[in-house]
């Protein structure tokens, strides 16, 4: 259907245009006929008196009031290594309503959060022409923590950002596009590292409720603790929605956070750790709704939904003097997820439903080191980095047919080992006045395990692949730079599919088991910018 201009609205639309034309006539006609401005006499009391005016014009000079503009972010000429990367402050963060925690990260230019299936699961995430579904295609880290989950029962990279919470966090810090040596898995199109204060200016208590039963609670404070600083947050919160079925979504989060020392040399241990309980609201047929067997805020399936819990624990310490910086981060983690979804209703089981369980239960460790030393090379300042990344996730899976989340039925059960590691080297060099280079080579090698409940998809591999990236920096000239950036980047799939040769069951399209996917895909992208 195409836009259409109401006649009300254009004739109105004409007359204010037909309005302000005559008055800016009649104004201009009054300015070139009258040689001094009309003065009104005014009618003073018999007892007082009209002060005579000043002949003469005030030399006192007007002073108005200060307006202090803060802009969206620094200036980043000289700094940055692309033209799609920047900084965002809690300032900014602070200004912006939140109706789910990951929305911080529309603070990216182009990225755009939705959310299906309940409060509870993992945002959509779209940017600039990518449908990221969960988070394939864009890696995120907290506090240096890889979010993304490799091979997950529901989608491969899956990103749940809903234990975040916002009044901590210190800035974001992203870049757009598979340039960077040092972002590898799911960073395709992009990454972003979120990162927490390490002390708050005042302590936090703040209430919040709302229509639909909305209610937050968040109690923050920090303060000294022997030679270092210890930060502490809790954070309780219950939605119900406008549904039928509601969405009875309650999450807790916890953060304790002891730092020690400064950006120069010092370390952080911090722990994180969440639990939701949530109801989901889905798509509902049309036809339905039109036949009065749901309304629009009903349900055919309300019993979808699920419960999630994640606990991490990191130490990072890091190290820096005028010729080199170290820097160190251990993270473990255990992770829950039962999520329940019917996305189409009594299609496939006319009697009990088509609704199904994928169940994900894993524990993940992992390191990333890395070391840098800032020397000449040719007379010119050359800046390199050294980086080993390791992670491995000990995964549990499982999908099952299910009614009212009661499991009826068993399609598959794996248990998946899945390892990596990345090595990479970068270099930056200043050549000229005018024009500087980074230039970086990253290596990645993959093993994985998959002891099926079907041995014709038990099995183990092994993939690797060498991504290589360049940027050239010119400038600046009247404060701009110009880029020309580019380089290869890649997501994983998930395992099951790299190592099954049987598909479980035809029945489920949107489970990524059923599904055949070559183990790495990787992507390749130029950019000019400036």
């Amino acid at each position: 259907m195409k836009n259409r201009i109401s006649p009300l609205v254009a004739m109105g639309f004409l007359c204010v245009c037909g309005v302000t034309l005559f008055d800016a006539f009649v104004t201009l006609g009054q300015a070139t006929t009258m040689s001094e401005p009309p003065t009104t006499q005014l009618a003073l009391p018999e007892t007082q008196t009209a002060a005579q005016p000043s002949t003469q014009p005030s030399t006192q000079p007007t002073r108005l009031s200060e307006v202090v503009v803060h802009g969206r972010s620094e200036s980043l000429v000289g700094i940055a290594d692309t033209s799609s990367q920047g900084y965002v402050g809690q300032a900014q963060i602070e200004e912006r309503p939140l109706l789910r925690p990951a929305e911080i990260l529309e603070t990216v230019p182009g990225l755009v959060i939705t959310q299906h299936s309940g409060p509870g699961k993992a945002n959509q995430y779209f940017l600039r022409g990518f449908q990221l579904d969960h988070g394939t295609d864009f890696a995120v880290t907290l506090d240096g923590v890889p979010q993304n989950m490799p091979t997950h029962a529901h989608g491969q990279g899956y990103l749940d950002l809903n234990y975040l919470i916002p009044e901590l966090v210190d800035d974001i810090n992203f870049r757009k596009g598979p340039y960077y040596g040092d972002v590898g898995d799911f960073g395709a199109a992009g990454s972003a590292d979120i990162r927490y204060v390490d002390t708050l200016d005042k302590g936090i208590f703040s209430v919040t409720g709302g229509s639909y039963d909305y209610e937050r609670i968040l109690l923050a404070d920090s303060f000294k603790l022997g030679d270092g600083n210890l930060l502490g947050a809790i954070e309780a919160y219950h939605e119900n929605g406008p549904w039928q079925y509601p969405d009875g979504y309650k999450r807790i989060n916890g953060v304790l956070k002891y730092s020690e020392g400064n950006d120069t040399a010092g370390f952080r241990i911090t722990g994180f750790a969440y639990h939701g309980d949530w109801r989901a609201t889905d798509q509902i047929p049309e036809q339905a709704v039109d036949e009065g067997l749901i309304g629009e805020f009903g349900s055919l399936s309300p019993t979808d939904g699920g419960n999630s819990q994640h606990e991490t624990l990191v130490l990072e310490g890091h190290e820096k003097d005028q010729n080199t910086s170290d820097d160190l981060l251990i993270f473990g983690s255990y992770y829950d997820l039962d999520l329940y979804n019917d996305f189409t209703y009594f299609l496939n089981n006319p009697v009990m439903g088509d609704q199904f369980e994928q169940q994900d239960r894993r524990s993940i460790q992992g390191l990333r080191f890395a070391h840098s030393w800032y020397s000449s090379f040719l007379g010119r300042d050359s800046d390199n980095t050294v980086g080993l990344q390791f992670r491995n996730d000990d995964i549990n899976n499982s999908l099952h047919l299910t009614d009212d989340r009661v499991r009826y039925a068993d399609v598959r059960s794996d248990h998946v080992l899945e390892s990596s590691v990345g090595i990479y080297a970068e270099n930056k060099t200043q050549w000229l006045d005018k024009f500087r280079t980074e230039g970086a080579l990253r290596g990645d090698i993959f093993y994985m395990s998959d002891d099926s409940d079907n041995p014709l998809n038990t099995g183990q591999k092994t993939y690797g692949l060498v991504s290589p990236k360049l940027i050239l920096i010119f400038g600046p000239w009247d404060k701009t730079e110009f880029y020309l950036s580019g380089g290869y980047g890649y997501h994983s799939n998930d395992a099951r599919s790299a190592i099954s040769t049987v598909s479980p069951s035809a029945y489920f399209g949107h489970s990524s088991a059923a599904k055949h996917f070559v183990p790495l895909r990787s992507r390749s992208a130029i950019r000019v910018g400036f």
